[in-house]
């Protein structure tokens, strides 16, 4: 397991991605970093099968997230 000062190390250097960029996308990259971090330590803890019950359903939140993406753009 990695500990937080590795991850925000991390989410600092990450932030280098955007020089001269958007301070905005700066912040949600950080937030979601730390969010997903969050989320990686408490599944972490969880037995096996609560994790991959867990994982299976944030994978299926995360294409619906998509599509309802590219539903909002085309309807746009």
């Amino acid at each position: 397991m990695k500990s937080t000062v590795n991850t925000r190390q991390r989410t600092q250097a990450s932030t280098s991605l955007f020089p001269g960029r958007s301070t905005k996308l700066q912040a949600v990259w950080r937030g979601d970093t730390e969010r997903l971090h969050q989320l990686a330590m408490e599944l972490a803890n969880q037995p096996d099968a609560v994790m991959q019950e867990r994982l299976h359903d944030l994978e299926q939140w995360e294409r619906l997230q998509v599509l309802d993406e590219i539903r909002h753009r085309t309807a746009g």
